[in-house]
């Protein structure tokens, strides 16, 4: 998404997102989707009289990274050229069964990670270990919170519906860290849970993750260490 007129060097992927209907409205009817609507400085909103093309679109990500387009080093299967290299003026369409290849490229570059075709997000993550919860045996809750009320577990797994949790989960994907180990932390001190979960999203080399706790985990956090 480059700003009008800037140079090629300057393109960016913010995100993606799913297109689900293009049609042309009048002006009249155009009041039904204004509050919804984006304004593109060349396409302004539509005057009576007038028409314009909208675009009705869902599932909008933001990547965590931009990826430059000059980074696009990936062809499909009709391209001489890699995408960095495209001379693109408009809409580009591509081949279906070229379009995964190239969104998982990019998803790549932007440090998206994908399970069974769907994107990890603070949700899947936790779907996941509600499912693997249950699988195991256990019993499962999501959004959890504590006796006091102080704060909600994103997971906790017990072995009997009545008993105190045994393991509690946080998964953090805001990078705001500090504020899961505190979470992990009440847990432990309200519950006594065998066993304090982190999950982060950009750590995935277990030495990279030990790093980035080991300041953190001094002062009161300090009982959670091991």
């Amino acid at each position: 998404m480059p700003r009008p007129g800037a140079p090629r060097e300057e393109w960016v992927f913010l995100g993606e997102l799913t297109v689900k209907n293009v049609k042309r409205v009048r002006g009249e009817e155009f009041h039904v989707y204004a509050s919804r609507a984006v304004i593109v400085e060349e396409s302004p909103h539509p005057k009576p009289g007038e028409s314009s093309w909208i675009i009705e679109f869902e599932s909008l990500t933001t990547y965590r990274r931009p990826v430059k387009l000059a980074e696009c080093d990936v062809r499909t299967s009709t391209s001489k050229r890699p995408l960095k290299d495209w001379v693109i003026l408009g809409f580009t369409f591509i081949r279906p069964e070229d379009a995964g290849k190239v969104i998982g490229y990019i998803r790549s570059l932007a440090g998206v990670r994908v399970v069974e075709d769907r994107e990890v997000t603070h949700d899947v993550l936790v779907e996941e270990l509600l499912n693997m919860g249950k699988w195991l045996g256990f019993v499962v809750r999501r959004d959890e919170p504590t006796p006091d009320n102080v704060y909600k577990l994103d997971v906790t797994w017990r072995d009997v519906e009545g008993h105190r949790p045994l393991k509690a989960f946080e998964v953090e994907f805001s990078g705001d860290v500090d504020r899961a180990l505190a979470r992990l932390a009440h847990a432990h001190e309200i519950w006594g849970c065998e066993q304090l979960w982190l999950i982060v999203s950009d750590e995935a080399d277990s030495e990279m993750a030990r790093k980035l706790l080991e300041p953190r985990l001094k002062g009161s956090l300090v009982k959670i260490r091991d």
